[in-house]
């Protein structure tokens, strides 16, 4: 009877086996849970961080469009500038050194000009050969009808 109290009496801290084994199911699943909430609490989060950044790099490319934008008219208005008679004609005088013609020089030459310009072939579009026009239909049924007097 001894020996039967021993086996019975409980251990303080030890759970036994067969509690063990019945609360695992329950445990798992538990377990389980928590990782499927966890999983989906930090997806969340990275896919908030992958927006918000996504956002800040969209806010700094619309920003450099729009300087650029600035730049090319800018630069726009710099070529319209330069383009101008009279700036041409100060730059070639100042700058470059460039005087009026004091005289007008004209040559002869003793050869008839072209009949066209001269292009490269390059430059001008391919002419494709057409044959004679077919008359419509119609014109050859007005054609086969006598004369009106």
């Amino acid at each position: 009877m001894a020996a039967a109290a021993l086996r019975r009496a409980p251990v303080t801290g030890a759970v036994p086996a067969r509690r063990l084994l019945g609360r695992l199911p329950g445990v798992a699943l538990a377990i389980l849970a928590l990782t499927i909430v966890t999983g989906t609490g930090v997806l969340q989060v990275m896919q908030a961080s992958e927006a918000a950044s996504a956002g800040y790099d969209i806010g700094r490319l619309e920003q450099e469009r729009d300087r650029l934008n600035a730049e090319i008219r800018l630069l726009e208005v710099e070529v319209a500038n330069m383009a101008h008679s009279d700036r041409v004609y100060q730059q070639a005088t100042d700058r470059l050194g460039m005087v009026s013609p004091t005289a007008t020089v004209r040559v002869a030459v003793g050869v008839t000009a072209p009949e066209g310009v001269p292009v490269p072939s390059r430059f001008t579009p391919a002419v494709e050969v057409v044959g004679p026009l077919q008359r419509p239909w119609w014109a050859k049924l007005l054609e086969s009808l006598p004369p009106v007097r």
